[in-house]
């Protein structure tokens, strides 16, 4: 699951909460923003795993998808 953490208003949002937008200043590009404070693309992802709070510090591909990782969800992967 990936989410991610609007530096607004600090709301974890799962990525289809986020609304999406076409950009008024480039018809190719989309912009993001949080639905509870209107931010635009100010996030923070967060770790993968659902129970954890932490932002994610780097990733890795599980399966056929890149996921996002804390420090310790990362290094607990690597571990086993």
């Amino acid at each position: 699951m990936i989410r991610y953490k609007c530096k607004g208003c600090n709301a974890v949002l799962d990525i289809n909460q986020v609304l999406e937008a076409k950009n008024p200043f480039c018809s190719d590009d989309i912009i993001r923003g949080c639905p509870q404070c209107f931010d635009i693309e100010n996030f923070q992802a967060m770790c993968y795993d659902s129970d954890c709070m932490n932002t994610a510090t780097s990733g890795f591909t599980k399966g056929d998808e890149y996921v996002f990782a804390c420090s310790h969800h990362y290094k607990v992967r690597n571990d086993t």
